[in-house]
């Protein structure tokens, strides 16, 4: 079961949002899981932050597993993956989102350019290694204000929060490059890309 429950004033379309998560927990082989999606806003997320993280300060989401572990012998009982907090007015700061959605094109190229085992040659470690020094100046993308962008980039924040749930981590950078990374290749794989 999808839960969705938006406490804010923001239009949010709850068909497109249920597909994304169904999706999601299929290709995570979480099908007989439920997870609660809370649209909330900024005073309410920062609440949230400082209660269960000790930051005085509003972020874009937060996420609280819950799951059932099989070991507990629950395994035919419907299983509670957790709980997506996620704060839509956070998608309006222009410069913190360009910036990061710079990063996640830079990060699928590098992803993209590694070489295979079987092929690592020197010009293709060399090649890679061109394109890791490049990433300061990844390809441009459209406006961030435009209403695509600002959409993509809510439904990342619903994956990327999805994603702690199934057990990815980002406290370093490494694991956040790769929480990244994924979050943009599931969104591709449905079909929704950066402008």
């Amino acid at each position: 079961m999808i839960e969705i429950n938006n406490t804010t004033k923001k239009l949010i379309d709850e068909a497109t949002l249920k597909k994304i998560v169904q999706a999601f927990l299929k290709f995570y082989h979480k099908e007989g899981w439920s997870v609660s999606i809370a649209i909330i806003n900024a005073a309410s997320m920062k609440n949230f932050n400082e209660c269960y993280r000790g930051v005085k300060k509003t972020t874009d989401v937060l996420s609280f597993p819950g799951y059932l572990k099989d070991k507990m012998g629950l395994a035919g009982e419907l299983k509670y993956l957790g709980e997506v907090l996620l704060n839509p007015s956070e998608t309006k700061k222009v410069r913190e989102y360009q910036d990061l959605l710079k990063e996640i094109q830079a990060i699928s190229l590098v992803k993209l350019a590694k070489p295979t085992k079987s092929a690592k040659t020197f010009g293709n470690k060399l090649n890679t290694l061109a394109l890791t020094k490049n990433l300061s100046t990844p390809p441009p993308i459209g406006r961030l204000k435009s209403k695509k962008n600002q959409q993509y980039l809510f439904y990342f924040l619903l994956v990327h929060g999805l994603l702690h749930l199934v057990g990815y981590n980002d406290s370093s950078k490494r694991e956040r490059h790769e929480m990244l990374y994924q979050g943009k290749k599931f969104l591709s794989r449905q079909g929704y890309e950066i402008d």
